[in-house]
C-alpha cells in the first residue's frame, strides 16, 4: 500500500499533547475537508513510515473524542469525519461534498519545541477567518492559504459545482414525486402534472443547472395521456397507470445515477 503524501493524503507524526498537535492537524484537516477530502494519517512519517504506535484510538472517534473536541473548538463548520486504526496509526478520512469552507474560528500557531517557555517566538500562524487548502509547495504537498486567484477559483468553482448537487436533490426529489401522483387515464391531471413538471424544469434553469433542465425536459415530452381506456376498479386503474409509467420513471433513476452515481430514488418509490 502507498502511504506517501500527496494532494489528498497527509501524514502527520505528531502525537495529543505534541506542542504542535493543535497547528498540524487543525491545519490538515480543514485543508483536506476544503478540497474535496482526503485522508488525515497519524503516526505516519512523511513517507509512510510509523513513528510512535498510537495508544488510544478512541480519541480519534468520531463521537465525543479529543479530535471531536479540537475540531469544534477551532473550524466551522467542523469537517466530517470517520476514522479507524490501521496497524500503528490512525486514518481519518474527511468527506468531500463542501458547499462552503470550513474556516478558523481561533487562531491556530507553529511554535519550535526547541525554545524555552521565555523565548517561544510564533514561526508562523493563521487568523481567525483563515482558508486553508492543499496545494504544491515546491515538489511536496502542503495545507496552506490560497496565494493565487487560480487556487481560489479552482475552489470556489468547486464549492459551487457541489452546491449545485445539493440543489438537485430536492428538485429531482419533486419531480419524482410529480411523476408518482400523475394519472395517465385523466387529461386534466396529465396537463397539470405536465406544466408542474415544466415549473421544476425551469427552476433547475434559474438555479444554473443547465443539464439538469435539458433532462427534465426530455422526460416532461413523455408525460402524455394514455391512448388506452382506464381500467374499471380502483386497484385495476392504479396498477394499469403505475405499468404506464415505467418508461418515465426508469428514465427518471437514470438521470439519478447519471447524476449522483446512484439511484437515491428505486422505481418502486417512483411509481
Amino acid at each position: 500500500m502507498n502511504l506517501t503524501e500527496n494532494l489528498s493524503a497527509e501524514n502527520k507524526r505528531t502525537q495529543i499533547g505534541d506542542v504542535n498537535w493543535t497547528w498540524d492537524i487543525v491545519r490538515s484537516a480543514a485543508a483536506l475537508y476544503n478540497s474535496g477530502g482526503g485522508i488525515l494519517r497519524i503516526g505516519l512519517d512523511d513517507n509512510g513510515n510509523p513513528v510512535v504506535p498510537i495508544t488510544n484510538p478512541e480519541d480519534y472517534s468520531a463521537d465525543k473524542s479529543k479530535l471531536v473536541t479540537l475540531l469544534e473548538k477551532y473550524l466551522q463548520p467542523m469537517p466530517r469525519f470517520k476514522s479507524r486504526l490501521v496497524d500503528q496509526y490512525i486514518e481519518v478520512e474527511f468527506q468531500g461534498g463542501v458547499t462552503f469552507p470550513s474556516i478558523l474560528k481561533e487562531p491556530i500557531e507553529k511554535k519550535s519545541p526547541r525554545e524555552t517557555d521565555a523565548e517561544k517566538t510564533n514561526e508562523k500562524s493563521y487568523e481567525v477567518g483563515t482558508v486553508l487548502i492543499r496545494r504544491m509547495n515546491g515538489n511536496q504537498p502542503s495545507s496552506e492559504s490560497p496565494r493565487t486567484m487560480y487556487e481560489w477559483q479552482e475552489h470556489l468553482n468547486k464549492w459551487e459545482r457541489n452546491r449545485g448537487v445539493v440543489l438537485q436533490s430536492p428538485l429531482l426529489a419533486q419531480f419524482s414525486m410529480l411523476i408518482n401522483m400523475w394519472d395517465p387515464f385523466n387529461r386534466e391531471n396529465t396537463k397539470h402534472t405536465h406544466w408542474q413538471a415544466y415549473c421544476i424544469a425551469d427552476a433547475a434553469a434559474m438555479l444554473g443547472r443547465a443539464t439538469l433542465e435539458r433532462d427534465l425536459k426530455l422526460i416532461i415530452s413523455k408525460i402524455v395521456l394514455s391512448t388506452e381506456p382506464a381500467p374499471i376498479g380502483e386497484s385495476e386503474r392504479n396498477h394499469a397507470g403505475a405499468a404506464y409509467k415505467q418508461t418515465v420513471c426508469r428514465e427518471v433513476s437514470a438521470l439519478c445515477d447519471r447524476l449522483f452515481g446512484t439511484v437515491p430514488l428505486s422505481e418502486s418509490v417512483l411509481c
